[in-house]
């Protein structure tokens, strides 16, 4: 009988609030980690910093960084990177613009700079890319 009477105390008692409170954090972060991925997707064009980003989405530089690595596996200057490449790869296959015009409308400021990120990137040279697809 004093079992059953401790059972339904134990059942009847509110849920830990610190327990509750970490999942609500979690879950913000998350949130947040999944605002600034938006924010790079949608922003990659820009001189964005880490700075900028974790304002935007209202985290710590140190939060940001680990949460975004643990979370997409990649580091938040990778993830720029790779929307960088890929869009640059696009308007390369596809449009005729010049390379120091991809450069410019993925955020490159020099051509040469864009040059030397694509190579690393995909092992070719954006004229490579280029003279391929016409």
């Amino acid at each position: 009988m004093e079992l059953m009477c401790l059972l339904i105390n134990l059942m009847a008692a509110p849920r830990s609030s610190s327990r509750r409170n970490g999942l609500v954090a979690r879950e913000r972060q998350a949130a947040r980690l999944e605002m600034a991925r938006e924010m790079i997707t949608s922003k990659y064009s820009e001189a964005l910093t880490l700075e900028q980003i974790s304002k935007g989405v209202g985290l710590s530089r140190a939060a940001l960084t680990s949460g975004f690595r643990k979370v997409y596996g990649m580091s938040v200057y990778d993830y720029l990177q790779k929307q960088r490449m890929e869009r640059a790869y696009e308007l390369l296959s596809t449009e005729g613009a010049s390379v120091t015009q991809v450069a410019d409308a993925v955020g490159f400021a020099h051509s040469c700079n864009f040059s030397t990120a694509f190579h690393h990137y995909f092992g070719h040279t954006p004229q490579t890319i280029r003279r391929s697809r016409r």
